[in-house]
Formats: structure tokens, sequence, C-alpha cells
């Protein structure tokens, strides 16, 4: 019985360690890498970053991480998910605090791949805040 009760204990630690961790990284200023980076606005960004789109040179499937950073609404810009139905905001950068000064690995393209972008903005609040980025040197 001591056993169980250990075990249990364990998994329970285990799971709170886990969320913890996943809070941590959410949170993080080092963004998971997304696989493309936009090189100009996206006039629809439902059709624009839709499985099968081209940007920069990569075609798109669900499940791409896409760094938006050169919409002309720049309160659009961000990480979105490419799904089969619409785009949506990565849920490590859908709220303001998550985006401030956060920095964005991007793997490829043509102009974007093996880049590092930071975004610029402070306080920001989704929606109202414009959303910018710049180029950042990997050490």
């Amino acid at each position: 019985m001591d056993q169980i009760r250990n075990n249990q204990t364990d998994v329970a630690e285990e799971q709170s360690a886990t969320l913890a961790i996943n809070a941590l990284l959410k949170a993080s200023l080092m963004k998971t890498a997304c696989v493309v980076a936009t090189t100009a606005n996206i006039a629809d960004l439902a059709t624009g970053l839709a499985a099968g789109a081209t940007i920069d040179g990569v075609t798109l499937a669900a499940g791409n991480r896409v760094l938006v950073k050169d919409q002309t609404d720049a309160k659009t810009n961000g990480i979105y998910v490419v799904t089969t139905t619409e785009p949506i905001r990565a849920d490590d950068f859908d709220a303001g605090a998550e985006m401030s000064c956060a920095f964005v690995p991007v793997a490829k393209g043509t102009a974007g791949g093996m880049k590092l972008f930071q975004c610029t903005a402070v306080d920001i609040t989704v929606g109202t805040t414009n959303i910018t980025f710049a180029a950042r040197a990997f050490a």
C-alpha cells in the first residue's frame, strides 16, 4: 500500500513539475522556432497561412509555426500556427506578456531562414499595440 501511495505521490509531483516547466517555457523570452517568417504583408491571413501556401520559398503544412512580422497593420503580427481551417496565434505568443522582447528563431526560408528575430514592442495589448520585430545576430 505504501508503494502505491509513493507512486501516486511521484506521479503527482512529476505532473506538477511538468506544468511548472511548461508555464516557464510559455513565458520565456526564447520561443520555440518557427518554420518560416514572412517577407511581406499577407493580405488575408486565412489564405496566406493555409496549408499549401508558400512563404519565403517554404510550402506550409498544418502544424507549422510562422512568424508574421511584416503586416501593414502591425497589430496582426505575431506567431501563428497553420491549421486545417484558419491560422491561430501560437499559445506561447497570444498574450502581451509573452510577446514583449521575445526572441523567435526561424528555421527555413530564403530570406529569413536561420535567423533570429526579436519582438521590439513592450507593454503589448493584443489587438491594440503594434507588434514589431527586428533581426538579431546569433551569438
